[in-house]
């Protein structure tokens, strides 16, 4: 069973991460909404759009990637009992290759591309270190 709960430490943590990163960039676009009429379908379009983004719509979005990656990778090794150096990595390098595929497809200014992939690896060894002291300080059962 413990494949069991491998599969579940990374498909839980990986809709922990979904949801926070959708949830963030959401209220990002509730605060500061894209211009009515954006054809999302013309890249001309939202190349202007990301051109004139607001800064703080740009940090919502930093900031859920950045969670994203911390809160999952602590939930994988919760679930997955240990093995924190794995699930922290796994979770963290699968929210830098879907941040790096929309880096990739839409324009970013320099310094979120900056921010983003230095960023995404610091919250993943945060993850690690976090979880490595919280497991080295669990009592093993008697």
């Amino acid at each position: 069973m413990q494949w069991f709960r491998r599969i579940v430490a990374v498909l839980v943590s990986m809709l922990v991460a979904g949801l926070l990163i959708a949830g963030l960039e959401g209220l990002g676009k509730v605060f500061f909404p894209p211009p009515q009429g954006l054809n999302w379908q013309d890249a001309e379009q939202i190349e202007l759009y990301m051109q004139g983004m607001p800064v703080a719509t740009l940090l919502f979005v930093l900031a859920g990637w950045l969670l994203g990656t911390y809160c999952g990778g602590l939930v994988a090794s919760l679930i997955g009992r240990g093995h924190v150096v794995f699930y922290c990595c796994l979770i963290g390098g699968l929210v830098l290759l879907c941040a790096a595929s929309t880096l990739f497809l839409l324009p970013h200014p320099w310094w979120f591309v900056a921010l983003a992939l230095l960023g995404i690896p610091l919250a993943t060894w945060l993850a690690i270190r976090r979880m490595q002291r919280f497991f080295a300080r669990e009592v093993p059962p008697d």
